[in-house]
């Protein structure tokens, strides 16, 4: 075969495959008939399936009685799943794809047939359409799970996590039991780290549907616990709440999976445990390990490292003082080595010149950050500065805006190794990129500066599990 091939061979070679294609419509050429669960008779050449497909080979050309019969039965198989295959098999490609189970039973053949293409292509599909439109999610993972294709539902969980991080109280409807459960206690459905009450919203949510015959309205205000009806929990309770019944059980293991201990305790007493649909021993529980967790901060004393600071600085639990004529650094306990994390530096006492972001283990906490190789610093005066080597600047690399007094968001996200800043609720993009391996939250400041780091309810995952 020569290296070059002329617009004539290229013609061919594109005829072939539109001749390829065309066989599935071409009757006299069909020799073999598959007979589907729903009844439905699919047709085939066997030699060309043979060709395209060692399964088929072996099926139809082995030793197996197959080989010997025009009219082969598929009892376990849907008429849709294997025009799917059989469409890919003559064309390398898909276009009749729908995002139901009739995918994910696709995507089984494809796995029992050793298809790898045709499975790429359908798990690829199915994340797009979940990440676009947020629906048939629960209905999809159901199906995976159900036919053991748990690579596709780990997929989609990351999907699932966006939209919780949103605030998408009805995400999990259409999910099985079995599915709910799987997907809480995976570590992927919380890769972009939600809020833990947003889980047990959306759970409530699944279980007000599935178990009665009410529905959350979410039209009603912003709040999620404005559209939950007094109806609607007391029958809800009737339900999950009888240990004589298997929803109660099934309950009880979705709970399980909500990790309880997350939800801020002010919440957990006013709000979860005032509807009295959480078992008293999961409540207790939870209770216990924050109490644990709440012991821990004490006896770390401060957000802030005591022996990663300047001299001239004093800390105090969140807060950061700065008390030096020139511009020391502070850090945090709380280091990162992946995940997506973010948090908030309140100003609250402007000085001159105010720098946040990240450092490294190198940096010395005596001098300003920015000039340091191991620094990555957004300043107030708008501008960004890592290892400029000298005291003051330059502030060339324009960033975002000025600020002083308020709140500036920190977006980490270290599987990129790359850091944005949100201002007054704008976000302007990347920031830094080829971040160290392992950076700390870090400010650095002077005189009479006074900051405050806020983690929110997530600085307990901060913190690490607790020792029981």
């Amino acid at each position: 075969m020569t290296e070059f091939q002329d617009s004539d061979t290229k013609d061919e070679q594109h005829k072939l495959l539109l001749d390829v294609a065309g066989l599935r419509d071409r009757s006299e050429f069909h020799d073999v008939t598959f007979v589907c669960r729903d009844g439905v008779q699919v047709a085939a050449n066997r030699v060309f399936l043979a060709v395209r497909c060692e399964f088929f080979d072996r099926l139809l050309f082995g030793t197996l009685r197959e080989s010997r019969q025009e009219e082969i039965l598929l009892p376990s198989v849907s008429s849709a799943s294997l025009t799917l295959v059989f469409e890919f098999l003559h064309t390398c490609d898909v276009q009749t794809l729908n995002p139901d189970t009739m995918a994910v039973e696709a995507y089984d053949l494809a796995r029992q047939y050793d298809l790898p293409g045709l499975q790429k292509l359908i798990v690829g599909f199915l994340v797009r359409h979940a990440r676009e439109t947020a629906t048939n999610v629960g209905e999809i993972i159901s199906s995976a799970l159900s036919l053991r294709a748990m690579d596709v539902a780990e997929q989609i969980l990351p999907v699932a996590s966006e939209a919780l991080e949103v605030g998408c109280v009805d995400l999990f409807d259409g999910f099985s039991v079995e599915a709910l459960v799987f997907s809480l206690k995976h570590e992927s459905l919380r890769a972009g780290r939600p809020l833990e009450m947003d889980v047990f919203n959306a759970v409530l949510c699944w279980a007000v549907s599935m178990y009665t015959d009410h529905t959350v309205d979410k039209s009603v205000g912003n709040d999620f616990w404005c559209g939950l009806t007094p109806g609607a929990v007391e029958d809800l309770k009737a339900v999950v709440c009888d240990p004589e019944r298997r929803e109660a059980q099934d309950w009880r293991r979705v709970l399980e999976g909500v990790r309880l201990e997350c939800v801020p305790t002010k919440e957990l007493e006013e709000k979860v445990e005032e509807l009295g649909l959480v078992p008293m021993e999961l409540l207790l529980k939870a209770y216990r390990t924050q109490a644990t967790r709440f012991a821990r901060v004490a006896l770390k004393a401060s957000l802030w490292d005591a022996t990663a600071k300047g001299s001239e600085v004093r800390i105090e639990q969140e807060r950061c003082r700065f008390e030096s004529k020139t511009h020391q650094g502070a850090r945090t306990q709380a280091s990162f080595t992946t995940g997506v994390h973010t948090w908030k530096i309140e100003v609250e006492e402007y000085c001159d010149l105010v720098w946040v972001g990240v450092v490294d283990d190198s940096v010395c906490m005596e001098h300003w950050l920015g000039k340091q190789q191991g620094g990555w610093m957004y300043g107030s005066n708008g501008t960004l500065c890592h290892n400029t080597t000298q005291d003051n600047g330059p502030y060339t690399n324009k960033y975002g805006v000025a600020f002083r007094e308020g709140v500036i968001e920190v977006k980490l996200d270290m599987h990129k190794r790359e850091m944005g800043f949100v201002v007054n609720g704008i976000n302007y993009g990347v920031a830094f990129r080829n971040l160290g391996q392992r950076v700390f939250p870090a400010v650095s400041c002077r005189s009479p500066g006074l900051v405050r780091v806020v983690f929110g309810d997530k600085v307990w995952s901060l913190l690490g599990p607790p020792t029981m």
